[in-house]
């Protein structure tokens, strides 16, 4: 009786190729993550959640109408439940809003508002890109606190081989949070072991807006024991809060632990992600 047949080493690769490119898109490396999923496009290798990552790092890289396709696509595909379908409504009523289009954005606000529920979840999604849809909530003031000069998004993320990177210098005990990053680092605190795939990117996303905020993502990531299917998310949210705070390196077995459980085989009988 023969046995069962030898995984598709092609599927496999492909599914290794699809999470790194979204730790590149988490990351903030959009260049790198783009260049990957436009080749994966190419060879259809995109799953569902591959195509709305394609249609975010466009978006991200600036090509609204690219990204327009890619969140309508999503769309079609099936259920548009949730953070993910949120994302994809946002991208299509903001490239509708761009193209003129404002019955067609006015129906994605609402579908995604309810999603939403309040400016500082959009503006989470967002992530710094001026809004051209008319939202249902007005824009905060900016603050008026003092700032630390935020991380820019290529020195947040993993060098590439061979890259010599400036450690970031070590941040003074107490250095004020911008009021963005406090409110990023609050919610995906408060999310953290109920939803934490969101959790990680708003995490991330503070890291971004203000590396001052990397101890409050740190002690976020402490409070929890993260289920198997998020501990590579941890630990790679934990690389970049370590390297935030100039814990270089912690930060560098932090982000090697990241890659390794990310190349891990995934369970066969595990559901993939909607995160």
């Amino acid at each position: 009786m023969s046995g069962p047949p030898p995984p598709d080493r092609a599927a496999t690769e492909r599914d290794a190729d699809l999470r790194i490119a979204r730790l590149h898109l988490r990351g903030g490396t959009h260049a790198h993550a783009r260049a990957e999923l436009e080749a994966l496009a190419g060879s259809d290798g995109l799953d569902r959640d591959g195509i709305l990552d394609l249609a975010e790092v466009r978006w991200r890289t600036g090509d609204l109408a690219g990204a327009s396709v890619a969140a309508a696509a999503w769309l079609e595909d099936g259920t548009d439940a949730g953070a993910p379908g949120a994302l994809a409504h946002v991208i299509s009523a903001e490239a509708a809003a761009a193209r003129g289009a404002p019955d067609a954005a006015a129906t994605h606000v609402e579908a995604a508002a309810a999603a939403l529920g309040d400016r500082a979840t959009l503006d989470a999604v967002l992530a710094g890109i001026a809004a051209r849809a008319a939202w249902p909530w007005e824009a905060e003031a900016p603050s008026a606190s003092p700032v630390i000069s935020p991380t820019p998004a290529a020195a947040a993320v993993v060098p590439p081989p061979g890259a010599v990177q400036a450690p970031a210098p070590a941040l003074p005990a107490g250095a004020p949070v911008t009021r963005a990053a406090a409110e990023l680092a609050r919610a995906g605190a408060a999310l953290v072991g109920d939803a934490p795939g969101r959790a990680m990117v708003l995490l991330a996303l503070a890291l971004r807006a203000d590396r001052a905020a990397a101890e409050a993502v740190l002690a976020a990531l402490d409070a929890v024991e993260p289920e198997p299917a998020h501990v590579a998310a941890f630990a790679f949210v934990r690389g970049e809060a370590l390297r935030a705070a100039g814990r270089h390196e912690d930060s560098r077995i932090a982000y090697a632990s990241a890659e390794s459980l990310a190349l891990a085989p995934a369970a066969t009988d595990a559901p993939r992600s909607p995160q």
